[in-house]
């Protein structure tokens, strides 16, 4: 009975901790368990929105909670609150596997600042970013999963301008880019676009509301909600090139 408890107690503890979870404390990466590509760059809200603005249809400032016109290559740009790196998910007319170097080169030529283009897939087992800082790259990372969280030789990649870079010391792939998050104080909460649109996405042309659902948890049956502290969510609606322009 005891021991019962005690379980009991740690499940009670664990359910506690999420519902009352800090966002703006997070760090690393949240969840492996989807597909997804973004870019997290190092700059308020306002500051990416402006720079996206020669890629942009239509931007919607402080959009939470307002009504938007649903467009395949619309997204969000975003910062939770308590921290120092906005996020840019990249629309699904943006298809990928790897991270795609143009979007953040482009971005953190310029904003003249460091930007993480990241991409994971659940599907294929893989993973990868490309760190860059004023439009040049420092670090770039893929691999896919061989089976034991280990690389697969044959298609991963690993060069770096700041340390040693030998694919063959990578034990873990998912915890060696989690690392890197935690080294760059910088948060993947695991959101896709359609988190802010009640996890579903509207047909083209239909109006949504753009809302911040909060995160299930499944703790042995019992659901547990994590709601997360945004100081600000842009919607944007993108041209088809991934590059804004320097020009201007």
């Amino acid at each position: 009975m005891k021991e019962k408890e005690s379980k009991e107690t740690a499940l009670d503890r664990r359910k506690r901790q999420w519902a009352e979870k800090a966002w703006d404390k997070a760090r690393g990466i949240e969840s492996i368990d989807y597909n997804n590509g973004l870019e997290l760059i190092k700059a308020s809200v306002e500051e990416v929105s402006l720079a996206l603005a020669p890629l942009t249809f239509q931007w919607l400032c402080e959009a939470l909670g307002r009504d938007v016109i649903w467009q395949p290559s619309g997204t969000f740009v975003f910062r939770l609150a308590g921290h120092k790196w906005t996020e840019l998910l990249e629309p699904s007319t943006y298809p990928r596997l790897r991270p795609d170097e143009r979007l953040g080169q482009s971005l953190s030529r310029v904003l003249s600042t460091e930007v993480l283009t990241y991409s994971v897939s659940d599907t294929c087992g893989s993973i990868g970013y490309q760190l860059w800082n004023c439009g040049e790259s420092l670090e770039s990372f893929y691999a896919e999963d061989d089976g034991e969280s280990r690389p697969r030789a044959a298609t991963a990649e690993f060069a770096s301008k700041l340390r040693p870079a030998a694919i063959e010391g990578i034990q873990d792939i998912w915890h060696h880019v989690h690392d890197v998050f935690l080294r760059l104080d910088a948060c993947e909460p695991g959101f896709a676009i359609d988190y802010f649109l009640g996890h579903e996405l509207p047909k083209p042309g239909a109006q949504a509301k753009v809302r911040n659902p909060g995160v299930t948890m499944n703790f042995s049956g019992d659901l547990v909600m994590s709601t997360p502290e945004f100081e600000r969510v842009d919607y944007v609606v993108l041209r088809a090139s991934p590059a804004p322009s320097e020009s201007g």
